[in-house]
């Protein structure tokens, strides 16, 4: 699946044996959000996806309401229903996601530095909201030991590892706002943040990145993180 500029989630189907896709259109295409799709994630293992919905918004939700920062969707449906739910957070900007295994919940990252527990079985409410990265935007996320933790990266190049049990039980270590931190890494910074200019994306004059990209291999014990930067550099970390 493959999110657009115009806020639609599109999917395709690989054949068995087949390499080359060029030229294939999606068997399914869904609009969702009303602005650019930042990220998606799927939440079960054929029928659900998540996306986020990344700076701001342009338009009001279905239900007159404010727009969705994140949307599920079940592609089993026809595209004008396979939006089955929505959620807005404060700030109408989710910029990256990562759906919980073994709970149907799906943790978001916002513009403001915050982190959003959403809970599936109320698909409009969030259950645990806290500061995760103050002064910055999170923009990376992904799970390690397991699906245990999860790990943040944020816009001034820090990380942070988060325990998800606790969060799901609004409990844990306090670092701001009542947190679930599980453990700071000794360095504060791993990439160096720098401003990029993104005028075809219309997203303003430029944007701070430090972190641009979390992903984490289990080949190994522990599980090794590695992270992309705005600098320019590749690190692989094994997760505390």
């Amino acid at each position: 699946a493959v999110g657009d500029a115009a806020g639609r989630v599109a999917l395709w189907a690989w054949d068995a044996g087949v390499a080359d896709g060029a030229g294939r259109a999606p068997c399914a295409v869904v609009p969702c959000l009303s602005r650019r799709v930042a990220d998606i994630g799927w939440v079960s293992a054929t029928t659900l996806a998540a996306c986020a919905h990344s700076h701001g918004a342009r338009d009001s939700g279905k239900d007159g309401g404010a727009p969705h920062s994140a949307c599920v969707i079940d592609f089993l449906l026809p595209p004008a229903r396979a939006v089955v739910g929505g959620l807005a957070l404060p700030d109408g900007s989710g910029h990256c996601l990562v759906p919980l295994r073994a709970r149907p919940q799906v943790l978001v990252g916002s513009k403001r530095g915050e982190l959003s527990l959403w809970d599936l079985r109320m698909m409009h409410r969030v259950v645990h909201t806290w500061t995760a990265h103050a002064g910055a935007s999170v923009r990376a996320l992904a799970l390690a030991r397991g699906g245990d933790v999860v790990v943040s990266g944020a816009s001034d190049g820090s990380l942070k590892v988060w325990d998800v049990r606790a969060a799901a039980a609004g409990l844990g270590n306090a670092d701001s706002d009542g947190a679930p931190l599980a453990e700071r890494w000794a360095s504060a910074r791993h990439h160096e943040k720098h401003t990029m200019l993104q005028p075809l994306l219309g997203l303003g004059p430029g944007s701070t990145h430090g972190v641009t990209a979390l992903a984490t291999s289990h080949a190994s014990s522990p599980d090794v993180l590695y992270t992309c930067g705005a600098d320019g550099r590749v690190l692989a970390l094994p997760t505390p």
